[in-house]
């Protein structure tokens, strides 16, 4: 996994990268607009929950299906958690600072 994340941090930085030099252009001919996001606060807070939640558990959403299929016990903690981290965000995200 780690991989496969390293590959494609690595791809986007080399791709934006060429796109700046290069003066990239999309197929319809338009210029590719690369908006620069401000940093704030929660980002830090959701990445290090998220990240805790990936190295206890070992999966995320994709992920959590295959192992109940293994029928491990643990696993449906983390289904249940995750069910109930969604709902979570879907009852605050109008109250969180997003765009």
């Amino acid at each position: 996994m780690y991989n496969v994340i390293g590959t494609a941090v690595v791809t986007g930085i080399i791709s934006i990268f060429l796109i700046k030099k290069f003066n990239i252009k999309t197929i319809a001919i338009e210029k590719v607009k690369i908006q620069v996001k401000t940093f704030n606060k929660g980002q830090k807070y959701g990445g290090l929950t998220f990240g805790m939640g990936l190295a206890i558990t070992g999966a995320y959403r994709g992920p959590i299906y295959a192992q109940l299929r293994s029928a491990y016990f643990a696993i449906i903690v983390t289904l249940l958690s995750t069910i109930f981290g969604d709902w979570l965000f879907g009852k605050f995200r109008d109250k969180l600072p997003m765009r």
